[in-house]
């Protein structure tokens, strides 16, 4: 790796782009070559691998909440619930965390609670099933049904490369703390 060396696309870290799996993907890829890796590149992967765990921990979210609305959805139509009885839960629906297990996960120090307008822009393509949410008839269990299936479908896709992502972070991180340890100690053994 080289520390000019981010892709086709320029650094995550730029914000100048929508954020994509193929994205994700070539950088979780980038990261398992850091052995060699120059300090200063491998911060650039560390703040890209930031970048792309923001996303798709903002992407996933979103998703979470929608599974979480059309679950409730589903078992509403199973028990005849009443419509407006549907509609007047769905705040506190939304308000409830977590949305089920292993969906949602509680923030994390490195990532803000709230993602920014910014971040929900880049992550959109990450999230492309959320848009089914609007044209989705939610008095209808089989039209609830099918978007379910996409959205989880999409949500089980980011979980695993989330993950991904997560064990690349830890790994460069790591070299960061060796290439900066091995630096100083060069410069220890440098004569004045």
């Amino acid at each position: 790796m080289h520390e000019g060396d981010r892709g086709t696309r320029g650094s995550l870290a730029d914000g100048h782009h929508p954020l994509l799996l193929d994205d994700v993907d070539r950088l979780v890829a980038r990261a398992g070559a850091v052995d060699d890796a120059p300090l200063a590149a491998l911060r650039g992967l560390r703040d890209d691998l930031t970048v792309a765990l923001a996303a798709l921990t903002a992407a996933g979210d979103v998703l979470a909440a929608d599974v979480a609305v059309l679950r409730h959805c589903l078992a509403a139509l199973h028990e005849q619930a009443d419509r407006r009885d549907l509609v007047e839960q769905l705040p506190a629906l939304l308000a409830a965390r977590p949305w089920g297990p292993g969906w949602a996960a509680p923030p994390r120090p490195e990532q803000p609670e709230d993602p920014s307008a910014e971040l929900l822009v880049r992550c959109a393509p990450l999230m492309s099933a959320h848009e089914h949410m609007a044209g989705t008839d939610l008095t209808s269990a089989s039209d609830v049904a099918r978007t379910l299936g996409l959205i989880e479908e999409q949500l089980v896709t980011l979980t695993d490369r989330r993950a991904a992502v997560e064990v690349r972070l830890a790994e460069v991180r790591r070299a960061v703390v060796r290439a900066w340890a091995l630096g100083v100690s060069r410069s220890l053994d440098t004569p004045a």
